[in-house]
């Protein structure tokens, strides 16, 4: 296998004695998931058949995961260059944090590997580990440091109500230790702590102290089972529908119109009508479809390369080099009006990219999540997997721009407040509105 930590670079790395060097790298060996070799020095052995032949104790397990991440990272991963750490340090605490752990926990891994701000990093359980997931019944975002409720499924609960305490625990810490572990920007990071935020494994009743116009009051909430809250997420996404608006304005929601349906709304679509595509909240179909429809005449093509995003064939657009130096994008079509947020990367980023570059729609709402190309998977001694981005990807716009951490920002800045939220005000939609000229009424139909 490759090679692994020798006990002098071991000492030197993370400041330790050689004995406890000597004692660590004993301990992985006789493991199996290190092999020492006289006079050529130490290797990580096939991970594969060392899982599949031991069980290796939980404190190797907290040793050895992080040792092999870190490893794939320091080695293949694409934006080490761009990182503004000390990878070695990294490792040196989240050995340290694994020696204080008495059974198995992710959590060192995961505070290592969000230091690497890739979104795309997530973990697979292994199956015999599998939690019941429990939800909070609700909706939050975290605002101006506070954890506001977006949305409730409880009806003692208020859109705009701020959470204080869960079960007497602060929720403004409790949030902020979800965004610890969570790779990636801020955008990006929020969003998704908000999401783990709301998952309680295991837990039933649960007390809230929750302030509403300036008062706190008490309420207790039950968890919600999966299916159930998956079913109402669905129903969520389900109540603002794609619909002409005024007969000037087409609004898609791409979470829950399927692309033959926003074809048929395209079908009739007339010169100088507006169309707005909000996918802040996903899309349910591979979203590069969708430009055709919306720009029957551009002729465009997925170029397959360095840089993996599309790449217009149309004559009066310059096709993409490899060379291509730092360009302004063109003046962007405003009929073509998209809503992005930070669940918005990866193969959103790449086509987003593209609409950019080709100036063929206008961006408005928050930062994408900031990270896309492919995505490896590499398992660990422990049997579960860490995904981390494989590839540096490119931007249309020129050599020096990426996608990492940032994202794309949208022409048209917007972000919702507390008071947004508690007055049930779309900020964004609402801005995508007024530049497409609809009417103030139609902001909520």
């Amino acid at each position: 296998g490759p090679t692994g930590v020798g006990k002098t670079e071991l000492c030197r790395a993370l400041d330790i004695s050689r004995n406890t060097a000597r004692q660590a790298i004993g301990e992985l060996e006789d493991e199996g998931l290190v092999v020492r070799k006289r006079g050529k020095g130490t290797f990580v052995a096939d991970l594969l058949r060392a899982t599949e032949s031991a069980a290796p104790s939980d404190r190797a397990k907290m040793y050895a995961d992080p040792i092999v991440a870190w490893n794939a990272i320091k080695y293949f991963g694409p934006y080490l260059a761009e990182m503004r750490l000390d990878w070695d340090e990294e490792l040196r605490k989240a050995l340290s944090r694994a020696s204080r752990c008495k059974r198995y926990d992710l959590k060192p891994l995961r505070l290592m590997m969000a230091q690497i701000e890739d979104a795309h990093v997530h973990y697979v359980e292994p199956a015999a580990s599998q939690v019941r997931e429990r939800f909070l019944p609700l909706q939050v975002r975290k605002m101006e440091r506070l954890i506001v409720v977006t949305d409730s499924k409880d009806s003692s609960l208020r859109k705009g109500d701020i959470v204080r305490t869960v079960d007497g625990a602060d929720a403004t810490d409790d949030f902020r230790r979800c965004e610890e572990m969570i790779s990636e920007g801020p955008h990006f990071k929020a969003w998704m702590a908000a999401r783990e935020w709301q998952c309680r494994p295991g837990q039933g009743r649960i007390t809230l102290e929750i302030e509403r116009e300036g008062r706190r009051r008490t309420i207790t909430t039950h968890c919600m089972e999966t299916p159930e809250y998956a079913e109402w997420l669905r129903s969520l996404r389900q109540q603002r529908p794609s619909r002409w608006i005024d007969g000037r304005t087409l609004y898609l929601n791409l979470a829950c119109t399927g692309l033959d349906e926003a074809k048929e709304l395209l079908k009739n679509r007339q010169p100088g009508q507006t169309v707005i595509a909000d996918m802040r909240n996903g899309i349910g179909f591979l979203f590069q479809d969708l430009i055709a429809p919306l720009c029957p005449d551009v002729r465009w093509s997925f170029r397959q390369g360095t840089s993996l995003v599309p790449c217009p064939t149309h004559p009066e657009i310059p096709e993409l080099k490899d060379t291509l130096p730092d360009i302004a994008p063109p003046e962007p079509n405003r009929k073509n009006i998209f809503l992005t947020g930070p669940s918005n990367l990866s193969h959103h980023e790449s086509v987003l990219d593209f609409v950019r570059y080709a100036g063929l729609g206008y961006l408005v709402g928050t930062n994408t999540g900031g990270c896309t190309g492919p995505i490896n998977y590499l398992p660990l001694p422990s049997g579960y997997e860490v995904a981390f981005t494989g590839t540096k990807v490119l931007s249309n716009l020129g050599r020096s721009r990426y996608f990492y951490r940032t994202g794309i920002r949208p022409d048209r800045y917007v972000e919702e407040t507390a008071d947004d939220i508690r007055l049930g005000r779309d900020v964004a939609r609402g801005e995508a509105l007024r530049i497409a000229g609809a009417p103030p009424s139609a902001g909520n139909p």
